[in-house]
């Protein structure tokens, strides 16, 4: 019996910072022909993941695809305040009407003052 060259499979995992998809496509071809398409797996690390995929996969075009998505929470960033404050205080931007002032009281209502 043939083995098929050509397949798809898709596999997430759930974390508490985020989710993590990892995709492999693979078509007919005579020799193993691996694609690496992440950020996710450092340049060193890559011939290693090679080497795996090859020995379970012998032979076709294959490509790996990793991404991971930050969760909305996790991603989530606050200000400091405290440091917002002493930094427009100091800025001569804050001084006189600009588009760096009249953009820091757009996202900071609370900061209008800087506008004086």
């Amino acid at each position: 019996m043939a083995k098929s060259m050509t397949g798809y499979g898709k596999a997430e995992c759930l974390l508490d910072e985020g989710k993590i998809t990892i995709e492999i496509r693979s078509l007919n071809g005579k020799n193993a022909d691996i694609g690496i398409k992440t950020s996710l797996i450092p340049r060193e690390k890559e011939l290693e993941v090679r080497q795996f995929i090859a020995k379970e996969l012998h032979r076709g075009n294959i490509d790996l695809f990793a991404t991971f998505e930050q969760n909305a929470s996790s991603g989530a960033k606050t200000i400091n305040r405290e440091i917002f404050w002493s930094i427009t205080n100091k800025s001569p931007l804050c001084r006189t009407p600009s588009i760096m002032s009249v953009t820091t009281a757009a996202f900071f209502p609370q900061s209008s003052r800087c506008l004086m």
